[in-house]
């Protein structure tokens, strides 16, 4: 019999989720008096999850995962540390994948490459390019 685990480690992968606000967030969480506070949870969140390998997992799973991880984390905040405090600002106190629905989507976007990948798209377009980019491209794409 041979070991599968190296195998079943190379199967796992990156997934990256992007987390929003709902529209009815902006309204509710700017009036309530923390404008700071707000903005910080009206800002897009990337989260990434190492997933795939050997597990039963779906991706509705994982997504649900990363709600319960982005709940959890904002609970951290002082203004959510108390369950009075959260049902004021998120309606609720329990940490669900209902209650992350009501205010925020999450999602995950297609990765199109790394920059080094998608380099080699630039270079026939490399007399088109303004300065600082012609530069960046003869240089070795340092990005200084």
């Amino acid at each position: 019999m041979t070991n599968v685990e190296p195998l079943v480690e190379s199967m796992r992968h990156v997934v990256y989720y992007v987390i929003e606000p709902r529209p009815d967030a902006a309204s509710r969480l700017s009036g309530l008096g923390d404008p700071d506070l707000a903005d910080i949870l009206l800002e897009p969140v990337l989260i990434s999850s190492e997933e795939g390998g050997r597990s039963a997992w779906q991706p509705e799973d994982h997504a649900l995962q990363v709600k319960l991880l982005y709940l959890s984390r904002i609970r951290e905040y002082l203004p959510f540390t108390s369950d009075e405090d959260a049902r004021k600002w998120l309606g609720t106190d329990h940490v669900s994948g209902a209650a992350f629905d009501q205010w925020w989507t999450v999602r995950t976007p297609v990765l199109e490459g790394s920059d080094r990948e998608l380099l080699e798209f630039l270079k026939p377009l490399k007399e088109k390019f303004c300065r600082p980019a012609t530069v960046w491209l003869m240089n070795g794409h340092s990005g200084q």
